[in-house]
């Protein structure tokens, strides 16, 4: 044991005595200080040498916290509860039983349930202590005068949702009927909130009752929903919570969806049941999002509550112009009540239950614009005002309602006009200012609004209207005093928007105003985006003045990086003097030597390329800055590339160049390094160095290091300087070959390639490309198809695989698959993994090139395509799981198994399934099944043998289920529901290793979510009978150690699941 472990030990014992000391104390203060010391201890690292070290100290330490759940000081009593939720954490399962039935004894109601729900909260989840705690509730409830407190019903529901999925059937039943007489009972205003609870409960607890129990009170919910006289809130609330708990269960409660919507339609508008109606309209809300009400229903429910308004008792409400194209006009004559009502309720939700439906059925939601407009025009609640707004401004994103919009925009700016204060119309205008919905009168209008909101309480508003605006407009002169009072703010929002304000207006007028934001605030984010905003919308005339602005922000640390990104843009955009230009360059020469940021490098690199371009008199000092920054990570060693670039004809970039690519030549993934240093190797070679350096190229070449590397400077030299080189057939010699040919210089043909394959001294994966660049180089493709159609030998299959590759790669067509089909046929095949590769290039290539494929017996020998799917984009991979999940019905078994096969490894890579699972599951589940027609009876002597031609299938489907459960199990679970459960009871009853991966879903599903944690407690019954079936299997003692062996395999990892599920 190490000192440092023994002096821990020895600092956290100390601790502890001190802390139980003061528990002694009469000083309740001492008192509570030694609870909250025990409470550090169990919370921070010491609580596991208490565990591990100390177990009889922790059986101490437990007592003087129950002990003081009694204290007489509440203080006390208080912490000892907070301190009893970290104690938990620490107890084997039989402590914590102990612990509450101490805590049953306590005579304080308070106390007691304050601790029984801090255990619950914090405790192991297992069903002995779910059971344990389900006791202590009945027998209290069952205590002589015992009346429900709303701290009990906390209880009942902390304890459904953490054991939930743990409580046995014989418990479920009496906490049914406790709930169920606590919703029955009406005693005051405590009663009412008991009863709410107890609701709760009930939707709660609703996932896990037997059939027979859910029977009786899905008859009872439909009771609490009749309206208008029986119709309750706590029925409607209920609704919408099974539609979370328990949404397979919602449509078997009788005339469900007729209740709710009667409750919404029939109920009468008033004080008394506006809380009803909008429970109601929420109810409905849920039901539609969970697929229990189509959107004409709720199309319905929007126009008749945002028609319904009361205080409104002037005009015609309905009135338009003749013109039903027309846009709606406000009338002198309208006027509103001011009746103290909460109707508003109501219409808000109304708007909200348009937004779902705009969102979900854009073709029913066409009706509803016209609705949603009449209720702008009479609306005098800003808060229906903004939701109805903000509903509109969704619609703009949609073509079709768009469309229905646009002839109202009249009347959206007619409104705005008129509203000064809030600015609740502005996002509105907005979102139309994004479109093409507004004509120049009509932009003219927004802008002299937004111009006159200055108010403070508005400007943000106003600010995203203009950037909107900006577009259009240009440097409207109208708005610039606005963006400059923006910019004058304190608040950080409404700063950020002024100044993409003035980004988007592009005014040179703002550049003092914008420098004095940098000036004035502190915080960075607005500096840097300051500093961007001024380098562009700055002018030539004002350009260096500028640039001095950004020179003078490089002596701040934290402004370096956006600093030289605007004088980068300054450098691009403006023809600079040459002093400043010069000024600039010093100043950025010195940061290069004295920051040590690697961003800060990147950046100025980059600065010095275009200052090197515009001033060559530069080029000395900067090709010595490049040269004395010392470093040679990739991304700078790709900026000093394109610098020297610049600056070729300095002496020493040559050796720069050699030196670079000595250092890159043969690093894998530094491919953009790479291509860097090849593109200066060739500006160098436009300079008189050019013989010098293609022999230094090749001489680096002859190290043996690198040599695709240095194959391509060697053709980038040659070619640029055209100059003649020499080649070979070893390994770069063909390396050289190949980027000639990228760059359309053949140097050998076709025919000579094809035949370094029989030397063996280069490999077909060097050769592929070589003879494909070659072929495209030369325009000889159909000559190369040829070629490759007679190959005999896998060498060259492989060679004309690889090349096919590159063709798809860089002029894909379908032949290059049909040319494919017959290389796999070499005898004895080429590299599968080769084939798959072509496999995934032809998915992003030849996306609507696949019907070559429909030849599916041919894909059972390119089982190797599942190791192409990390090639395919993601954009492809939908589309090669729906060619496999197409395929799961074929008739060919072999093209049924590679299908799976190919399936269930996509979904592993792509952790989880890019499709829908609406397409993926069904043809999944359906592979599960026995095919009887594949089993064959075989006589062996006088016994029968049966094989199962389908069973490499199943077992590939299973694994594939088993992807999908660990990456996306709540999704499945709600999904398939009943279907996935039947599945995996026929798996449980399959062979072997079927029944291995059946078990092994399971237990991924226990831990996935609540939708499968569901499923699993509803399909208890049928997994109770599969798993007796499998603890009931006996194997022979005559039989082989392998079957003893699986079968103790199988009861462990029954074990496994069982516990995971809360079957043990």
């Amino acid at each position: 044991m190490s000192p440092a472990y023994m002096m821990d030990n020895v600092d956290t014992m100390s601790e502890v005595t001190q802390a139980i000391s003061k528990l002694e104390s009469f000083d309740a203060d001492l008192r509570y200080m030694g609870l909250s010391d025990l409470k550090s201890i169990f919370e921070g690292p010491q609580r596991l040498t208490l565990v591990s070290e100390h177990y009889r100290v922790l059986q101490q330490i437990k007592s003087e916290v129950l002990k003081h759940l009694a204290d007489p000081i509440t203080e006390v009593q208080t912490q000892a509860v907070k301190t009893l939720g970290p104690l938990i954490k620490l107890l084997p399962e039989h402590e914590i039983v102990s612990v509450i039935s101490s805590i049953a004894t306590q005579k304080s109601s308070t106390v007691l349930t304050l601790a029984l729900r801090t255990v619950i909260q914090s405790s192991l989840i297992s069903a002995s202590i779910g059971d344990v705690i389900v006791q202590l509730v009945l027998q209290r409830s069952n205590e002589t005068e015992y009346k429900p407190r709303i701290e009990d019903c906390d209880v009942v529901n902390d304890l459904i949702r953490r054991f939930g999925p743990y409580l046995e059937q014989p418990n479920i039943n009496p906490l049914l009927e406790l709930i169920m007489t606590r919703v029955e009972k009406k005693q005051g205003t405590t009663g009412n909130i008991v009863r709410r609870r107890s609701f709760e409960a009930l939707g709660l607890l609703a996932p896990f009752e037997s059939d027979e129990q859910w029977e009786a009170q899905r008859h009872f919910i439909a009771s609490t929903l009749v309206p208008p006289a029986a119709a309750s809130i706590n029925g409607v609330k209920l609704v919408m919570d099974l539609c979370t708990t328990a949404p397979n269960r919602v449509s078997t409660i009788p005339n469900v969806v007729k209740s709710i919507l009667d409750i919404a339609q029939t109920v009468e508008i008033d004080e008394t049941n506006v809380e009803l109606i909008e429970r109601s309209l929420a109810a409905t809300e849920t039901l539609y999002l969970s697929g229990h009400i189509s959107a004409a229903q709720v199309v319905e429910l929007v126009k008749k509550f945002t028609q319904y308004n009361p205080n409104y008792v002037g005009g015609d409400d309905t009135a338009e112009d003749e013109d039903m194209g027309s846009e709606f006009e406000l009338s002198d004559d309208e006027d509103f009540g001011y009746d103290d009502d909460l109707s508003w309720k109501l219409r808000r939700y109304a708007v909200r239950l348009a937004i779902d439906v705009a969102e979900n059925d854009q073709v029913q939601a066409v009706q509803l614009v016209h609705p949603l407009i009449e209720l702008l025009r009479i609306e005098s609640e800003q808060a229906v005002q903004e939701q109805a707004v903000a509903a509109l401004v969704n619609f703009t994103t949609t073509p079709e309602l768009l469309d229905e919009i646009r002839p109202h925009v009249g009347l959206f700016i007619d409104l705005a006009s008129k509203e000064q204060s809030t600015g609740v119309y502005l996002p509105l205008l907005s979102a139309l200012a994004d479109t093409d919905a507004l004509g120049q009168a009509q932009i003219q209008s927004i802008v002299s609004i937004a111009a006159s909101r200055s108010k403070r309480a508005v400007l943000p508003a106003t600010l995203s209207l203009v950037q909107s605006l900006a577009s259009e407009i240009g440097p409207e002169p109208k708005l610039l005093p606005l963006v400059a009072q923006g910019l004058a703010d304190v608040e950080y929002q409404t700063v950020t928007l002024a100044l993409d304000a003035a980004l988007a207006l592009g005014s040179p007028e703002l550049v003092e105003t914008v420098y004095n934001v940098l000036r004035k605030t502190q915080n960075l984010s607005i500096q840097g985006q300051a500093l961007k905003v001024t380098a562009a919308i700055t002018d030539e005339a004002h350009s260096e003045q500028v640039l001095l602005y950004e020179l003078n922000a490089l002596d701040k640390p934290d402004l370096q990086v956006p600093a030289l990104a605007a004088i980068q843009e300054l450098v691009e955009r403006f023809h600079l003097s040459d002093a400043a230009i010069t000024q600039a360059a010093i100043r950025v020469l010195e940061l290069l030597k004295s920051s040590k940021l690697r961003a800060v490098a990147y950046a100025a690199f980059r600065i010095l390329r275009r200052l090197a371009n515009r001033n060559r008199m530069l080029s000395s000092d900067i090709f010595e800055a490049a040269q004395s920054h010392d470093t040679w990570d990739p991304t700078t060693t790709v900026y000093k590339c394109e610098l020297l670039s610049e600056i070729s004809s300095t002496a020493g970039v040559a050796d720069f160049a050699l030196a670079a690519g000595r250092r890159f030549c043969d690093i894998p993934g530094a491919d953009d390094t790479q291509l860097a240093i090849i593109k200066l190797w060739g500006a160098i070679a436009s300079t008189s160095f050019a013989p010098e350096l293609l022999a230094k190229a090749q001489e680096a070449a002859s190290l043996g290091k690198g040599a695709q590397f240095w194959a391509q400077v060697v053709a980038e030299v040659a070619v640029i300087a055209n100059v003649p080189v020499d080649v070979s057939f070893d390994e770069f010699g063909v390396y050289l070959i190949t980027a000639l040919a990228e760059r359309n210089r053949s140097a050998t043909s076709l025919g000579d390639l094809a035949q370094a394959i029989k030397s063996n001294e280069v490999s077909p994966l060097v050769l592929g490309p070589a003879m494909a660049e070659l072929a495209l180089s030369s325009g000889k493709k159909t000559e190369l198809y040829q070629a490759a159609s007679a190959a005999s030998d896998v060498a060259s299959a492989e060679m004309y695989l690889s090349a096919l590759e590159v063709l798809l790669q860089r002029e894909p067509d379908a032949e290059i698959i049909l040319v494919a089909r017959k290389l796999v046929d070499v005898p004895p095949g080429p590299d599968l993994q080769l084939v798959g590769k072509l496999l995934g290039q032809a998915v992003s290539s030849l996306a609507e090139g696949f019907d070559v494929l429909n030849g599916w017996p041919v894909l059972y020998q390119l089982v190797g395509a599942k190791h192409a799917f990390k090639t395919v984009p993601a954009s492809s991979q939908i589309e090669l799981e729906n060619i496999f999940v197409g395929h799961l019905t074929d008739t060919d078994i072999h093209v049924r198994e590679t299908a799976l096969e190919a399936l269930s490894w996509a979904l592993q890579q792509a952790k989880g399934a890019s499709s829908p699972l609406s397409k993926l599951i069904p043809g999944i589940i359906q592979s599960t099944y026995v095919d009887k027609s594949l089993l064959e009876v075989i006589q062996m002597g006088p016994f029968k043998h049966t094989v199962d031609h389908g069973l490499a299938a199943r077992k590939t489907a299973y694994e594939a289920l088993y992807a999908l459960a660990s990456t996306r199990g709540n999704e499945i679970a709600r999904a398939s529901g009943a279907q996935l459960v039947d599945a995996l009871v026929r798996g449980l009853r399959d062979e072997h290793d079927v029944r291995m991966l059946a078990l092994y879903i399971l237990e991924a599903l226990a831990s996935s979510g609540p939708s499968s944690s569901r499923l699993l407690a509803e399909a208890k019954p049928l997994l109770s009978e599969a798993f007796t079936e499998i603890e009931a299997i006996k194997v022979r003692e005559t039989s082989v150690k392998q079957e003893h062996d699986r079968q103790a395999e199988a009861l462990q990892a029954l074990d496994v699941t069982k516990r995971a599920i809360g079957m043990i």
